[in-house]
C-alpha cells in the first residue's frame, strides 16, 4: 500500500528540515512525498530543495500561483 505524505509550505523555515528529516528516515518504503508550496515568503522551498536533493524518495512539489490557505494546499496534494 503506498502512503502519501502531503507536506504544505507556507512560511515553516524554522520547521521545514526538522519536518522532511522526520519522513525521509521513516523505515516504510512505499512513501510518497508531496510537497505543497502556497507562496511563502521565506526560505522554506530553497530549504526544502537543497534537502531533498540527495534522497532518493519519490518526491512531488506542487505549487500554488497563489497562497490559498491550509485546507487548499492539503487538498491539492
Amino acid at each position: 500500500m503506498k502512503v502519501s505524505v502531503i507536506v504544505p509550505i507556507y512560511n515553516t523555515e524554522p520547521y521545514i528540515e526538522r519536518c522532511l528529516n522526520s519522513v525521509l528516515q521513516q523505515s516504510y518504503n512505499n512513501l510518497e512525498l508531496l510537497l505543497i508550496d502556497d507562496c511563502g515568503t521565506d526560505r522554506s522551498m530553497l530549504v526544502a530543495s537543497n534537502l531533498l536533493q540527495q534522497s532518493q524518495q519519490n518526491i512531488k512539489i506542487l505549487r500554488h500561483e497563489e497562497n490559498r490557505g491550509l485546507s487548499a494546499a492539503r487538498n491539492t496534494g
